[in-house]
């Protein structure tokens, strides 16, 4: 299968029972973002999905899922900690 665009990738993320792991691989091979900290596949493909109504192809975007502009790491860390 190739995927052509958020939605094909979403779907197969969705009809696949694929591991964070994996989900973590494919997201950064087709939109090229990092994927680090989750333990929950809802709370992911949630915020995937935010991420990329916020976003889409915008070429300056964070590079990490769930990361705010301007990137403040320890805030990052200390998010998924939680």
């Amino acid at each position: 299968m190739e995927i052509q665009n958020f939605d094909e990738l979403i779907e197969f993320i969705e009809t696949n029972d694929l591991s964070i792991e994996n989900i973590s691989k494919l997201v950064k091979e087709c939109i090229g973002v990092h994927i680090v900290f989750y333990t929950d596949k809802t709370e992911l493909k949630n915020d995937l999905k935010t991420f990329w109504q916020q976003y889409k192809n915008t070429t300056e975007r964070p590079i990490f899922l769930d990361a705010e502009t301007p990137f403040d790491l320890k805030k990052f860390w200390n998010k998924r900690l939680k």
